[in-house]
């Protein structure tokens, strides 16, 4: 089965992708939204040949939602309707923290340009360790 997984930005998301049957998250590059974010999303996630898509669910610190996670889930929801599998979100609470330290040793244009596909990274690598998705809306 392959998961891809989307680091959600407003001008543009990460993406990584992850075939469960012994290989590891591996970046998958990054997606520059024009003006219709989720058919953009739509069309990696099929060239990448997700089974499931994993949304990342930017929640505060103190695990409430604000306006970015009520894009996420929205976002979700869309690109649920549109592909016609299954899409689920996942806390990417600090996932940028620990891609950039993942990215130690590069240099800061490596590490800007490299940040987001390796959040996205982050978040398959949560789901490896078990943590479980919920499933996007398409209501």
């Amino acid at each position: 089965m392959r998961y891809v997984a989307v680091d959600p930005g407003t001008r543009r998301s990460g993406l990584a992708v992850w075939d469960t049957d012994g290989g590891i998250p591996l970046p998958a590059g990054v997606v520059e939204h024009g003006d219709d974010a989720a058919g953009d999303l739509a069309d990696a996630a099929r060239q990448l040949g997700a089974d499931v898509l994993v949304v990342g669910l930017p929640r505060n610190a103190d695990g409430s939602e604000g306006p970015a996670a009520r894009a996420a889930r929205h976002l979700a929801m869309r690109l649920a309707r549109m592909l016609g599998l299954l899409v689920g979100l996942l806390d990417e609470r600090y996932t940028t923290a620990a891609a950039l330290q993942a990215l130690e040793g590069r240099t800061p244009s490596e590490r800007a340009r490299l940040v987001d596909t390796q959040a996205a990274v982050e978040l398959l690598e949560r789901l490896r360790a078990g943590e479980h998705l919920e499933r996007a809306t398409t209501e």
